[in-house]
């Protein structure tokens, strides 16, 4: 009876032993996986703020250009001679 208890607890130890290896790398895997999206999430926030920076000088230099002739625009209309 003692050999065969030394043979189950010995099945046993090979089996947790291979559970916990088994959740070791499952976690380590997990983890990696995490890191490598965090890195992709950071660098597509970093694009999307240059984007939205980019955005907002196109729309600040256009703003600037339409007041630009809106005032030419103006000062042409004051120019004019008025008809009566």
């Amino acid at each position: 009876m003692d050999l065969g208890n030394q043979q189950l607890l010995d099945i046993l130890i090979s089996i947790l032993g291979t559970a916990m290896l088994g959740l070791i790398g499952f976690v380590w895997k997990t983890s990696h996986r995490v890191s490598e999206h965090e890195k992709t999430i950071e660098s597509l926030r970093e694009m999307q703020r240059k984007n939205s920076d980019e955005t907002q000088r196109d729309i600040d230099y256009l703003m600037s250009k339409v007041e630009k002739q809106g005032d030419r625009m103006m000062s042409i209309a004051r120019d004019i001679p008025k008809g009566k």
